[in-house]
């Protein structure tokens, strides 16, 4: 697999199991631009990048109604989900046999943030309604041709949900 592939999937999967869906499929016209942003950075011995999630008003109300979040701060709520997503990436990654360190999430607020591509491989999911838009993105930088392949000691790792630890 190469790491465009990793990239596309694990982020794939990750935003389908965390992210809450749009109640209506849309284009997103009537969103506002993307307000906030949390972005966390990653690096192992072959690939490093950047991991980040955005939302206008709207939709980082859908995440946190969707994470339960209370009173709990919106840069904190954007974090945290960042946070989770990121998880997710990494445990695909480490099934690659990439052990992925990352960092702590960096929350920005801007008038209008704009999601750029870069030069290596690259993923977007965007979870959009009529009136509100998520967008979460990875990307990656890692030696050209780098081929990745599943490792059996990952087959050892206990599964999302298998464990309840203290």
């Amino acid at each position: 697999m190469n790491i465009q592939e990793l990239a596309t999937t694990s982020l794939t999967a990750a935003c389908e199991a965390l992210l809450p869906a749009a109640t209506i499929d849309g284009s997103g016209e009537g969103a506002e631009p993307l307000r906030i942003a949390a972005i966390i950075g990653f690096t192992s011995d072959d690939v490093r990048g950047t991991f980040g999630v955005a939302a206008d008003v709207r939709g980082l109300e859908r995440v946190r109604k969707h994470m339960g979040a209370g009173d709990v701060g919106a840069e904190d709520s954007l974090g945290e989900m960042a946070n989770l997503l990121a998880g997710h990436v990494k445990r695909s990654f480490a099934a690659c046999g990439q052990n992925v360190t990352i960092t702590p999430p960096l929350v920005l607020r801007g008038l209008a943030i704009e999601v750029c591509g870069s030069r290596g491989a690259r993923a977007e999911f965007v979870s959009r309604s009529t009136t509100d838009r998520v967008t979460v993105w990875l990307d990656c930088d890692s030696p050209e041709g780098l081929q990745l392949q599943a490792t059996e000691a990952c087959g050892t790792v206990v599964g999302e949900g298998e464990a309840l630890l203290f």
